[in-house]
């Protein structure tokens, strides 16, 4: 029943994807409203997390563009109405010598699918409540699913929200229940999309929202646990594991004019204890910063964070850096960008033996996209500069809002050769070898990444990814090198949202 439930949402979010794509054409010769925040700006793009999205503008009916956004807002009274949404997507990948020929292998690909669905109903301006469903299901992968690739039904979110405005143009917003966290480049807190089940958490969370002549805030603090994932039971929170926050917000928009110039910061918590698979206790304490800006034709990225605290009777200090800037020639055809980029995260080979703990803990990091496409290396224990260029093919046409090309590379060594190297599939870190080898160079990945954004709705991605072995991967795979052998990986995706 719950693979019959996946696919019937998957196949009616396909068919108003079809519907969708049907009456966004137009038979006038010049593009047509596929980017409908060019005609009204009060429109929001769709987000990740969806819960930030508001269409409380669609109560005026001039200004709903097709039949889609008679969903998006429903009327149920004076200043009550419901707003609903959801997404369908569906990815084939295939991996050829997952890590790195060593054990079992697939010998073909699989096939993930996962519908969400969500409603969100205001009670007036102050009061909210917001739900979202899930299904999601994997088909093909010789090994069976990876632990964040199934969760046949479940809900995904669950919460209300009281807005307490307290002066003009600042408020308070206390919330209560089961939600999405996504904060800054995702590097220390996001929803882990890639993955097939996403990542939750339950608690309380608020968000004070303020402003001055020179900045406005988004001051949360929120404390939750993880949700975790049952793929066959409704899910629960980890009741081992505890992780609290203070995160600001920072626009600035007279530092830099016209640059979107933002400050991030933030301080975490996170309690672990000591379960029948982990065995130990640790406080850790999360402090950093993250800065952002885009003056034309230059844009920037940096973040870099500190941990401390302890696990067992070990002093934890660890830290990670990362940035990335990038040019954009405009004014050249293709509007290529080049980018550079640089990621740093601390290792530690000998563990708590000494009484210092150094190794960086990823906390709830969305790894992939940052340090290659097929989720070979995580960020642990890694230092891995990349270099790469974006190119806008195609834009505002009758067959694509966007379509653009990126080719990445990225190198990667150990930050520390007497620990080991993980992995992030899908934001779960993993042993990937041995720490046999003193040799620091792990590898070099290449990518070549297109996307096609056809209209508002609908989305397609392909992927091909080839991480090349190393000297740490050859050496510590005992000197066969008929083990340690290249990793490719491609994928395809579809996606529909609305």
């Amino acid at each position: 029943m719950p693979k019959f439930t996946s696919r019937v949402l998957v196949l009616a979010m396909a068919v108003l994807g079809v519907v969708s794509v049907a009456t966004a054409q137009s038979p006038a010769p010049s593009p047509p409203a596929a980017a409908p925040a060019k005609i009204d700006p009060a429109r929001p793009a769709f987000t990740i997390i969806r819960w930030g999205e508001d269409y409380s503008f669609l109560r005026d009916p001039a200004k709903r563009e097709g039949f889609l956004d008679n969903l998006k807002y429903i009327p149920l009274g004076q200043d009550v109405h419901l707003s609903l949404g959801g997404q369908a997507r569906l990815r084939y990948e295939n991996y050829t010598h997952l890590n790195f020929g060593a054990g079992k292998q697939d010998t073909g690909g699989s096939y993930l699918t996962r519908a969400l669905i969500h409603a969100d109903l205001h009670l007036g301006s102050n009061v909210r409540v917001f739900a979202m469903g899930k299904t999601s299901l994997e088909d093909g992968r010789d090994q069976g699913p990876r632990s964040t690739d199934r969760d046949e039904y479940d809900i995904q979110q669950l919460f209300g929200d009281l807005k307490l405005p307290w002066a003009d143009d600042a408020s308070t917003t206390l919330r209560f229940g089961r939600f999405e966290l996504l904060y800054g480049g995702q590097r220390v807190i996001g929803s882990s999309d890639w993955s097939n089940t996403r990542r939750a958490f339950e608690g309380f969370w608020s968000r004070n929202s303020f402003k001055n002549d020179w900045s406005s805030h988004n001051l949360d603090v929120f404390l939750t646990r993880p949700v975790l994932v049952d793929p066959t039971r409704l899910n629960d929170g980890d009741g081992d594991q505890t992780f609290w926050g203070v995160y600001d917000s920072i626009s600035l928009p007279t530092l830099i004019a016209k640059a979107g110039t933002k400050l991030d910061l933030y301080l975490l918590g996170q309690h672990l204890s000591k379960t029948a698979t982990r065995s130990f206790d640790a406080e850790t304490y999360t402090v950093g910063a993250r800065f952002t800006t885009k003056p034309k034709p230059w844009d920037a990225d940096v973040e870099v964070a500190y941990q401390f605290g302890d696990r067992d009777s070990a002093e934890i200090s660890a830290w990670m850096a990362a940035a990335e800037a990038g040019y954009t020639f405009d004014d050249v055809t293709l509007a290529p960008r080049l980018f550079a980029g640089f990621d740093y995260a601390s290792g530690d080979g000998d563990g708590t033996a000494d009484g210092k703990f150094n190794r960086w803990n990823p906390l709830y990091v969305t790894n992939h996209r940052y340090l290659g496409e097929s989720d070979t290396i995580g960020r642990v224990n890694v230092i891995s500069p990349n270099v790469g260029i974006d190119f806008t093919l195609a834009k505002n046409k009758s067959w694509a809002e966007k379509l653009s090309l990126r080719a990445a590379y990225w190198a990667f060594w150990r930050a520390d050769t007497s620990d080991s190297v993980f992995v992030e599939i899908n934001s779960n870190s993993a042993l990937s070898r041995p720490q046999s080898s003193r040799d620091a160079f792990v590898g070099q990945e290449i990518n070549l990444t297109l996307n096609w954004q056809y209209n508002r709705n609908l989305m397609f991605v392909a992927n091909i990814s080839h991480f090349f072995a190393g000297d740490y991967i050859n050496s510590s795979s005992g000197g066969d090198s008929s083990v340690a052998k290249d990793i490719t990986f491609a994928y395809f995706s579809a996606q529909f949202t609305f």
